[in-house]
């Protein structure tokens, strides 16, 4: 049997996708019964009744790291391009973050190993160049960093000690972390355990010693 519809069907007709600013009218209604006359609910934080995908950037939030007996509030940045990864680090840096944690892509965790990884977030840093363009504009020397480098720390290294010697800085006041873990790494992608992980990690400390003392090169 042929059945013959009058006129043509359309979702859209059917299920009209509404505005933005329908759904903050709906959204306000909400939040006015929830919480009358009072935008800031908690700690003095003020709410808005409607958040979108537009209000978080970059997809970066704060705590409090411990080193060296003094604590810095830390901004962690998951930005995977490296022009948004530095308007993220100096709008944290202006907004007031004392030190900055750079979530990595686990294909630089994984030191470049080729990763089907679909959805992951971080930073790709292949070379000193694309360092220095992500980190532009900010003194290293007041503002450390804090990398979980995977697998191997040594090239981090080596672009932070370059990128305070084009500085005309001494490398030996550098405060931070550039972390090797290759363990933890390896337990959570599976990745082959190779020993010579464990001879880099050894090379990374001696090198940090010699050039930067207040640099922690080792991750548990």
């Amino acid at each position: 049997m042929k059945i013959n519809f009058d006129n043509t069907l359309s979702f859209e007709d059917a299920f009209p996708y509404p505005s933005y600013k329908e759904w903050r009218q709906l959204a306000e209604s909400i939040y006015k019964s929830a919480i009358p006359n009072n935008e800031y609910p908690y700690e003095n934080i003020k709410v808005k009744p409607l958040y979108t995908r537009n209000d978080v950037k970059f997809a970066a939030f704060n705590y409090l790291v411990k080193q060296n007996e003094g604590k810095w509030v830390c901004q962690r940045i998951t930005a995977g391009e490296i022009e948004e990864f530095n308007a993220a680090l100096l709008e944290a840096v202006n907004g007031g973050a004392e030190t900055i944690e750079i979530i990595l892509h686990p294909q630089s965790l994984l030191s470049g190993a080729d990763l089907n990884c679909v959805g992951c977030r971080g930073l790709i840093i292949e070379n000193y160049k694309q360092f220095t363009e992500a980190v532009t504009g900010v003194n290293l020397g007041s503002v450390p960093l804090h990398i979980n480098a995977g697998l191997s720390a040594g090239a981090f290294l080596i672009f932070l000690k370059r990128y305070a010697d084009d500085a005309a800085a001494d490398s030996k006041n550098l405060q931070g972390k550039i972390l090797n873990d290759p363990l933890a790494v390896m337990g959570r992608y599976g990745y082959a355990f190779i020993p010579q992980f464990y001879d880099e990690m050894a090379a990374a400390v001696r090198y940090a010693e010699k050039n930067l003392p207040h640099v922690k090169t080792i991750g548990v």
